[in-house]
């Protein structure tokens, strides 16, 4: 697939040559900002654009190569310093930059059915990371979910807890919109 930028997109002529990103057998998933660059993600993998480097992409996730799938890179965030992803149906990475962390156990039921990793939303408005997860067993058009809050604290622990449930329809993963009114204490999504 090719990605074409422009300093202003409203001016149709303006838009610069095409730039590669990966092969053109696997789809584009989401386009997400990480480290003040772009990066795109694909079912086969996450390609961030290395500007300096002759405005090339370049694939920081390869073993998606060996996993390809629909659910791969769909959300993403930045969140203290790290880029937060969906990978898979049921996967919840991380990377700072130079390696990936596995952030699974994180999210995991101690039973064998309820809720599990598989993340549909993510958003942050800098004190948080919230995340919506989905109910593994269901099989309906709506589909119980749980809304997670995840905090860093100031030595790099992770506390994380459950804020509610909720009834979802059948739908894409999305990236959640947070907004703190200056002055308030409630958080809207």
């Amino acid at each position: 697939d090719d990605l074409h930028l422009a300093t202003d997109p409203t001016n149709g002529g303006a838009w610069g040559a095409a730039i590669e990103v990966g092969k053109d057998d696997h789809n584009i998933q989401g386009v997400h900002q990480v480290e003040g660059s772009i990066a795109i993600g694909k079912e086969d993998g996450l390609y961030i654009n290395r500007y300096l480097d002759r405005n090339r992409f370049e694939n920081i996730y390869p073993g998606a190569e060996y996993f390809v799938a629909s659910d791969n890179f769909v959300s993403g965030t930045m969140y203290k310093g790290w880029f937060y992803t969906a990978l898979g149906e049921v996967g919840l990475d991380r990377w700072d930059g130079s390696h990936w962390e596995d952030m699974n156990h994180l999210l995991q039921s101690p039973g064998f059915s309820d809720f599990g990793t598989r993340v549909r939303g993510m958003g942050t408005d800098g004190h948080y990371l919230f995340i919506i997860i989905e109910d593994l067993t269901a099989d309906s058009i709506t589909k119980n979910s749980w809304l997670y809050g995840l905090r860093q604290e100031q030595d790099g622990r992770l506390a994380i807890h459950q804020i509610t449930s909720l009834v979802m329809t059948n739908g894409k993963h999305g990236t959640m919109a947070v907004y703190l009114p200056s002055g308030e204490t409630n958080r809207y999504l």
